[in-house]
């Protein structure tokens, strides 16, 4: 929703973590198809903006992309 479905099949967050103590300012790492990753690299700080303005505050300072071959299919509602 916040990336939109383009971006979303192809790439899933794994985790944020967060430096000791604070809970902002957080790195996201994601999980994306190398074919995409020079894309999302390309846009990451506006990944980031959308997401600070969705939260309200700045819960993501970072983004790290991790290759993979298979990204698991997003359950259908």
């Amino acid at each position: 929703m916040i990336v939109g479905q383009q971006v979303s099949t192809y790439c899933r967050p794994i985790r944020v973590t967060y430096p000791f103590g604070k809970r902002s300012e957080g790195n996201l790492e994601l999980a994306i198809l190398p074919a995409w990753a020079t894309v999302v690299s390309q846009n990451v700080q506006l990944y980031i903006d959308r997401i600070n303005v969705y939260f309200g505050y700045q819960a993501i300072k970072s983004v790290k992309l991790f290759h993979t071959l298979k990204i698991k299919k997003r359950p259908k509602r």
